[in-house]
């Protein structure tokens, strides 16, 4: 089955620093918090209490910040400093003051800009390790080789956090759609349900989101073709998911400021619908939830001028005689 890969990757996995160290952390948050790029600072965090405790947690914004994004930030533990000038010069200045701090082990920065060069210099001089968080290998390579590590963001479609799911790896024909999206909304529950059905072309992927009990976004995917749809586009098809016969589900909670961020910065992935609202209007007309029956005809219609552009995971099994992982496909 499909699962989320890791979103980082440790250049030097080898140099894993003591959990002992006092940790500050400095985020360039015009520069990086980007609707294009979808971080997650949770990642971020728990990414860097790996490495030990956070003991400065500050998130530089300038004066177009939303109040939405200041509250989501703060509420996710960190500190908000609001600059009217340049944003890089308040944060290289807070940087540098802080590596004289003899309480600070380790100094990290999220950021896409070299211009942080010299407070990485700085806190270098002072005994500091010194980590980067950048968007990709191509990011800032002044700073890529100069700090200690390097921790490359992997961007996933809208990075949605990854917990440990409350529901793992159920057979799709052990619940009643409605059902199960009747019960979510009586829970006011916020998280998402990812659904993996073996199709005919492959792994289809569907990402339901939920935010206080109604569905709020969605995302659904076709490995091996390219096929990546968002919110409208995405929604019938994922409904559509839920009426296959043979298919794999988890579901994530996650915290309000969570769901809060992941709907701010992914704009694209939202499509709203009230579940029991949907259903007193729909009373009798044909509603979106009852009687899903899975139609092969639309992913055909959606693939017809496709060509797949790389084997799917599924195949790639059946080649090396591992299918059998995927037994209960």
């Amino acid at each position: 089955m499909f699962k989320i890969s890791d979103l980082f990757f440790d250049k030097n996995k080898s140099a894993k620093l003591s959990r002992r160290n006092n940790i500050a952390v400095f985020i360039d948050g015009p520069n990086i918090l980007r609707k294009e790029f979808n971080i997650d600072l949770s990642k971020v965090k728990n990414q860097l209490l790996e490495e030990g405790a956070i003991k400065i947690a500050r998130v530089f914004l300038d004066q177009y910040a939303t109040d939405k994004l200041i509250e989501a930030v703060v509420n996710l533990g960190f500190e908000t400093k609001i600059t009217v000038g340049d944003v890089d010069v308040s944060m290289a200045v807070d940087a540098t003051e802080v590596s004289f701090n003899k309480e600070i082990d380790i100094v990290a920065f999220v950021t896409r800009d070299s211009d942080y060069l010299p407070a990485i210099l700085k806190a270098k001089q002072q005994g500091k390790k010194t980590i980067v968080f950048l968007k990709d290998e191509g990011s800032a390579i002044a700073l890529k080789n100069t700090v200690d590590k390097v921790v490359f963001i992997k961007w996933w479609y809208m990075n949605l956090p990854v917990n440990d799911p409350i529901v793992k790896n159920v057979d799709l024909d052990k619940v009643v759609p409605h059902k199960l999206f009747f019960d979510l909304n009586q829970k006011k529950f916020d998280g998402y349900i990812q659904l993996t059905v073996d199709g005919k072309y492959g792994f289809e992927e569907s990402f339901v989101i939920f935010e206080k009990g109604n569905i709020a976004g969605h995302i659904y995917l076709i490995e091996g073709y390219d096929i990546e749809l968002y919110g409208k586009e995405a929604f019938d098809l994922c409904i559509n998911s839920f009426g296959a016969e043979l298919g794999i589900f988890n579901i994530y909670n996650l915290k309000e400021d969570q769901i809060k961020l992941v709907l701010i910065f992914n704009d694209k992935i939202k499509y709203e619908k009230n579940i029991v609202a949907e259903k007193k209007a729909n009373k009798n007309k044909k509603y979106f939830l009852n009687n899903i029956k899975y139609d092969q005809q639309k992913i055909d219609e959606l693939l017809k001028d496709k060509i797949k552009t790389e084997p799917s995971q599924k195949e790639l099994l059946d080649e090396r005689g591992l299918d059998e992982l995927f037994e209960k496909f």
